[in-house]
């Protein structure tokens, strides 16, 4: 199941980043996680239901999150994560994890997705308990990484 979720997970975000913000990316090293696990500045958390369970939590920093919202808005100036910019953020991440159940239906895997929940600090920990806790890093130009963390069980 990890290969199949982890597989499906980069197609979509090649995909989705590709065509929304002309970024590509490499993948890093994929690594099982141990719960609490640090984010970044910024946390989009999207709830994962059906035959897997769990959470999706995509964590930027805030310069790849400007980036991203900006080419997004066509505002290539943003600095700051306002309102507008986490709402470009949450459909970015909505639009990689609907791929995503997409692809996984695709291989026989049915899921649903619940809308993004925002969270945003400093050293922000996350803690799943019980799970599985995949996390799949992009790299982008510049070092900057997306890092996409599902915290799954059967």
């Amino acid at each position: 199941m990890d290969k199949t979720i982890t597989e499906s997970i980069l197609e979509s975000a090649s995909t989705v980043l590709s065509q929304m913000v002309g970024m590509n990316f490499k993948t890093g090293e994929i690594t099982y996680e141990k719960t609490p696990f640090n984010g970044q500045n910024l946390l989009i958390l999207v709830g994962i239901t059906g035959r897997i369970h769990g959470n999706a939590v995509i964590s930027f920093s805030n310069s790849l999150a400007c980036k991203f919202a900006g080419t997004m808005m066509m505002m290539p100036d943003i600095t700051e994560i306002d309102d507008f910019a986490q709402s470009a953020i949450c459909e970015l991440c909505n639009m990689i994890m609907g791929n995503t159940a997409t692809a996984l239906s695709q291989r026989s895997v049915i899921i649903d997705i619940t809308p993004p929940t925002v969270l945003t600090g400093q050293n922000l920990e996350v803690h799943v308990e019980q799970t599985k806790n995949i996390n799949i890093p992009l790299i982008f130009d510049g070092n900057d990484v997306l890092n996409i963390t599902v915290s799954y069980k059967e």
